[in-house]
C-alpha cells in the first residue's frame, strides 16, 4: 500500500473530470472500452465522486487510457480527440468556478493582454497542483509565454517519438479563451515521453 500512495495521484474529482472530458467526445461506451483496455475496468459505470480525496487515483492511469487511445486511433485520431477531451476537462473546471470566471473576466477587461495571459496561466498551474501531484513552472521571454509541467499525467510511464500531450493543449487553450480570444498558438516543444525533464508547452499570441 505505501508503494502506491508514494506514486503521484489525482484527486477523484480530477479522475472523474478527465473521464466525463472522454464521455463528451467518444461517448461513455468508448470510454468503457478504453477502461477495460488499459486494466482499470473497475471504473466503468463507477466513476469517482467529485471529491478532494486522493485515494489511489494514479497518474498512471491517465496515460495508461491515452496510450490505449494511441493504439486505437493512431497519433492523428488521439490527437484530435484529446485536445477536445482537454477543452471538456477546462469546460467543467470553469462551470464549477462560476462566480470566479464573472469576477476574473471583469478584472481582465482592464489589463493588458500579456497580463492577462500571466494571469490565467498562474492561476490554471495552481489549481492543477491542487487537484493533480504535479509540478507546474510558468514563464515569459520578449515573444512567448511557457508552461512547464512536472509529473505530467498524460504521458508519464510510456514513450514516444514526437510530443503526445495533447490534452493539456487543449485545456490551456480552452482556458485562454477568455483572456485572448482564441487567437494563440499553443506547442508542446518538450515531452516527458520523448525522455524530456518535463513537459514544455509554449504559447504565441497572435494578433487579433
Amino acid at each position: 500500500m505505501s508503494e502506491i500512495v508514494s506514486e503521484p495521484q489525482a484527486t477523484a474529482k480530477a479522475f472523474r473530470t478527465f473521464l466525463l472530458g472522454l464521455d463528451d467526445v467518444i461517448g461513455a461506451h468508448g470510454t468503457a472500452m478504453l477502461l477495460r483496455r488499459a486494466g482499470i475496468a473497475q471504473y466503468i459505470g463507477n466513476y469517482p465522486p467529485s471529491t478532494e480525496e486522493r485515494n489511489g487515483y494514479l497518474l498512471r492511469y491517465f496515460s495508461r487510457v491515452i496510450l490505449e487511445m494511441f493504439d486505437i486511433y493512431g497519433a492523428m485520431g488521439a490527437r484530435a480527440i484529446m485536445q477536445r477531451v482537454g477543452r471538456a476537462q477546462a469546460s467543467r473546471g470553469l462551470e464549477e468556478s462560476a462566480s470566479l470566471v464573472i469576477f476574473a473576466r471583469a478584472a481582465m477587461k482592464l489589463m493588458p493582454i500579456q497580463q492577462r495571459v500571466a494571469m490565467v496561466l498562474e492561476r490554471s498551474g495552481r489549481a492543477l497542483q491542487d487537484q493533480i501531484d504535479v509540478v507546474v513552472r510558468t514563464s515569459k521571454n520578449q515573444d512567448h509565454f511557457f508552461v512547464e509541467m512536472q509529473h505530467c499525467p498524460y504521458c508519464i510511464d510510456w514513450k514516444h517519438t514526437a510530443p503526445v500531450c495533447f490534452a493539456m493543449i487543449g485545456f490551456l487553450h480552452r482556458v485562454l479563451q477568455r483572456a485572448t480570444g482564441g487567437t494563440e498558438t499553443i506547442e508542446e516543444i518538450e515531452c516527458c515521453a520523448q525522455g524530456a525533464a518535463v513537459c514544455k508547452y509554449r504559447i504565441t499570441l497572435n494578433p487579433e
